[in-house]
Formats: structure tokens, sequence, C-alpha cells
């Protein structure tokens, strides 16, 4: 047995470095019994003084598990030596326009391993990985070579041009710790419009036209997601957000959450979705950010329902309406802003591709009913006592004033009370099934001590790395 990587992590305080350089050498030994001189079976010993005097040493840079460590700046980055490996790769992918099964198996495990570094990548990894899976190798080699779609080529044009680069260069490690959010959006959709707000209270709400209202009955988990979209990327286009902001979408509808993080659509089969993701991975690229993402009830998403459906109502009667209905849900600086330009091109652009892919649907005629002879009313007048629908009141004195309205939460409030409830989803053990080594007990995790929540006020607005 042999340990390839290992790392010893240790602030510079006191003598820490010092005890540091002994603990992968202590932890060899326990975990790996020493050589001793009367050996019945010959082996060598776990501990290699040429790799620990190469690469053992204390450093603030060093190279683990193939990414490049930067514990002083916290950085990752990929080493040269593996960029230059695989741009040569994919340069005499694109150069030739074939691929056999062995290198593209190969090509998909090390962009899978570079996709590590930031894992939005990986919605550009659909399409090469359905070639792969369509491959048929029962008949022939692996070696055999095939040629590529022009679009699969594009992916790894990107790959080559905008993903490696990237992630040759540092990368902040803020982006792909796990932390607490920085910047709360709700979003929803239906087939009429789409509509979200944040947690500043910059409301939006785009109304799907008329003309393409028809091709959008059956797209509303589609829409949904698009809506989370658009509510990030208000924030960014409008220069509302921080460097390396972490933000958390909220929504009702489970598919467009989760497609959030994990994607794997064909795009021959739906198209329009696979175009949304795309975006949705190039817009986090750009602005150097990260997302969560958590359901939430419809009944709790009343602000953004709103917005995506009331569009008979101008923005200020709109914006007194919720405020009046919904004080305790929304910011006291609660407003609606249109929708930025950028964003309303794009999605003209992505309806007009849908309606474009549906086609003009032909009018179908209605088939003419020849007329009958007339028959006879054989309708006879109900002798029983008419019954109205309904009566008057029997109370002799009514209050004829209404309860009062909720108050505004104030700002911070608002904001804790959103947190507070995403940190406790947080907090829960998931129920696990667990056997002792003997298999002879079954049972379940315990549950956590309720009384003894964490305090959430404790925590910063962004605890970074």
């Amino acid at each position: 047995m042999f340990i390839d990587d290992g790392i010893a992590i240790t602030p510079d305080l006191n003598n820490n470095k010092y005890r540091a350089i002994q603990a992968m050498l202590l932890a060899i030994h326990t975990i790996c019994r020493p050589v001793e001189s009367n050996e019945q079976i010959k082996r060598e010993d776990c501990l290699s003084l040429g790799k620990l005097e190469e690469e053992g040493q204390m450093s603030e840079c060093f190279v683990l598990l193939g990414w490049l460590i930067n514990t002083r700046a916290l950085t990752m980055a990929l080493p040269p030596k593996k960029y230059n490996k695989r741009i040569r790769d994919l340069q005499q992918i694109i150069s030739t326009k074939r691929v056999s099964y062995a290198l593209l198996e190969t090509i998909i495990g090390r962009l899978n391993h570079a996709a590590t570094a930031c894992p939005i990548m990986r919605y550009f990894l659909s399409r090469i990985c359905l070639v792969m899976i369509n491959w048929d190798i029962s008949k022939k080699s692996k070696k055999v070579e095939r040629y590529l779609s022009s679009q699969v080529l594009e992916d790894f044009q990107l790959w080559k041009d905008c993903f490696l680069p990237k992630i040759s260069r540092s990368l902040s490690l803020n982006l792909i710790t796990y932390r607490r959010p920085s910047f709360l959006c709700w979003s929803d959709a239906c087939s009429t419009g789409l509509g979200g707000f944040d947690y500043q209270g910059y409301a939006w709400g785009f109304q799907i036209p008329e003309k393409f209202k028809c091709c959008m009955q059956n797209k509303n988990y589609c829409l949904e997601f698009l809506a989370s979209i658009i509510s990030i990327w208000q924030a960014i286009l409008y220069e509302r957000t921080n460097p390396e902001e972490c933000f958390l979408s909220l929504g009702d509808n489970t598919s467009a959450i989760g497609w959030q993080h994990k994607a794997s659509v064909d795009p021959d089969k739906n198209l329009p979705l696979f175009l949304a993701f795309c975006k949705f991975a190039k817009i986090l690229l750009t602005s150097n950010t990260c997302i969560y993402s958590q359901h939430i009830p419809g009944t709790s998403n009343n602000i953004a329902d709103a917005l995506s459906r009331r569009f008979d109502l101008s923005d200020k009667s709109l914006s007194s309406f919720i405020c009046s209905l919904h004080p305790s849900q929304v910011p006291t600086s609660f407003r609606i802003f249109p929708v930025h330009p950028v964003i309303n091109f794009w999605m003209t652009s992505w309806l007009q591709k849908c309606y474009e892919m549906k086609g003009l649907q032909k009018i179908q005629k209605k088939k003419s009913v020849e007329s009958g002879g007339t028959g006879q009313n054989k309708q006879t007048q109900s002798a029983l006592p008419m019954t109205f629908g309904s009566r008057s009141s029997y109370l002799i004195s009514e209050s004829k004033l209404s309860a009062p309205l909720q108050q505004h939460f104030p700002e911070e409030n608002f904001l804790d009370r959103t947190r507070n409830a995403w940190l406790l989803q947080q907090y829960k053990r998931p129920w696990q099934n667990w056997v002792r080594s003997l298999g002879q007990t079954w049972g379940t995790t315990p549950h956590m001590d309720m009384e003894a929540t964490p305090c959430t006020h404790s925590l910063p607005d962004s605890s970074r790395v």
C-alpha cells in the first residue's frame, strides 16, 4: 500500500510549522507497519524519502490531487503540464474533426476533472457525453475513429478557448467552498409571463408576447428555470452585486431548482432548455459568482407569483397591491424596475426559436352540421316553491372596521429571517439507515437536540474562506 498524495495544513503560528513537518511521517507510520530487518517477505518501505523531499516540504503553494493550491491567496489552478496536455488533445480533435472511443473516454474524464474547480462547466459536457453514450462498440474496436458533428466541435472549441484557460489561471476558493449566501432572490413563471424580486426590493416582470403564448403552454418548467436566471442576471447587469457573490435562488418548482446544479438534456429533443442551460452557465462564469438553490412552497411565493401574472396592473398599482396584501414578505424598499434591454432582447430571441421549432399550427375547420327538424317543447313549470341562492344576514350588528394591515419588516429583519430559514434546513440531519459491523442491529440516525439550535445571529453576512 502506498500513499500518493498527502497534505498537512496548519496556520503559521508559534511552532506549528515544525510540528506539521512530522505530521505526514506520523500518519504513514500509523497506517503502515515499519519494515523490520528480519522480514520473512521482502517489501519496500512505504515512506519514499525522494518523493517526500520533493513534495513533502512545507510550502504555501503545492500540487494536490492534480490541482495547484495557493494557501495564501486562497486560489486553485490547473498545473501547466496538465493544461498543455489537454489543449493538445482538444486541438487534435478539432483539427481532424474525428475521435476514437478510447480518446473520447479519456477526454471526458479529464474535462470532468477540470470542471471540479468550476462545476458550472459541466453544462457543456452534455453533447460530448451523448456521443460516447450512443457509440456502439460491440462490433468495432475502440480505436476506430468517427467524425463529430459541428455542435460537438463547438463545445470542444469552447473548452479550448474559454474554460481551460480560465481554470489554468487562479480561481478563488470562495466560488467552490460551501458558504453562507450573500444575495437572495425569488422567482416564478407561468405561460403568460415571468417575474421575481430580490432581498434589496428590486422586482421585475416580463410579459410573454401574445404571438409566443401558443408555444409556451407545456413549457412551464422551462420558464421557471428562465425566471431564476433573469433574477440573477438583473442584479448583475444593474451592478448590484459584489465580487464573488453567492446567490441563493428560491423557487417553487423542483425541476428548475435541480437544474441549477445538475443538467443532462439532449439538445436534439429539447433545444430551448439546452440554450437556457448554456446561457445560465455563461452568466455565472463571466461574473465569477456561485449559486445555491432551495425549494419553497407555492403558498410562500406570493410576490413572485403576482409579478409573473398581474400584467393588467401598472407597475405602481402592482407595487401598492403587493405591499398592501403581503407586507411581511417584502422589504420596505420594494419597487418594480423594467427588465434590462439585454435580457429583453435575449428572451425575445429565445421565444422566437421556440416558436420556429413548433411551427405554425394549422387552423382546423369546423365541420358543418346539418340542421334538423324542430323538436317539441315538453318542459313544464315546476310546482315547488322557488329557493334563492343567498339569504339576508341574521346578525343584528356587524363591525364596519377591517382588521389592521401587517406592518413592514425592517430591511435587516427581513433578510435575517430569510437567511435563518435557509440555515435551519442545513442544520437538519438526514435520515440514513445504519448497521453495525456484525450485521445484527439495524436502526436510524438519532434526532438532533432541537433545544441546542445553533445561533445564526453570530454568523457574518458572508462567511468566506
